[in-house]
């Protein structure tokens, strides 16, 4: 019995070398040409990530460019148009005084829905000033409203009716 149990640790024990250490190579060796791969890779990658960023800045100044023609042509068409006279001229001694100008009263802001207010965040994140602004006077809205200012309350509560309604349209 001894002499068949020792047999049998003798036999297992070379089945446990064998197989263990029969491979003389090791195991992360990577050949030069697929580190070039690699390295070509990842060129390419870096070279089309600068090119959409690139393209999505030259798309974003036309969009910009072409909204600013867009409000030149809307305020010319607005403009009045001016007829050949001139004002007549003033004696040095006759003119009169102005009056002060009187302050305006503020208009009232548009309520906006959801869908601008999410368009405004998106491109608040890349830079938009006049998006960061509308943003800013929204959250000044929400403050004024939860201290008691009713031309605030309403316009919170506008939108938070745009924004269960654009929940529920989807």
């Amino acid at each position: 019995m001894k002499k068949s149990i020792l047999v049998l640790s003798a036999i297992a024990g070379i089945v446990y070398l064998t197989s263990c250490g029969g491979n003389e190579q090791p195991v992360n060796e990577i050949s030069q040409s697929q580190l070039d791969s690699i390295k070509k890779a990842t060129e390419d990658s870096i070279m089309a990530a600068e090119a959409r960023a690139k393209d999505s800045l030259l798309n974003k100044m036309a969009e910009d460019s072409i909204a600013a023609a867009n409000a030149a042509a809307a305020a010319a068409a607005n403009a009045k148009p001016t007829s050949g006279s001139s004002k007549p001229a003033t004696k040095p001694g006759t003119t009169k005084p102005t009056s002060p100008a009187k302050p305006t009263e503020p208009a009232k802001p548009a309520t906006r829905t959801q869908a601008q207010i999410e368009a405004d965040k998106k491109a608040a994140r890349f830079g938009d000033k006049a998006a960061k602004d509308r943003l800013d006077q929204d959250a000044a809205n929400k403050k004024d409203a939860r201290f008691g200012n009713k031309d605030a309350q309403e316009r919170v509560q506008q939108t938070t009716e745009d924004k269960k309604a654009d929940r529920f349209n989807r």
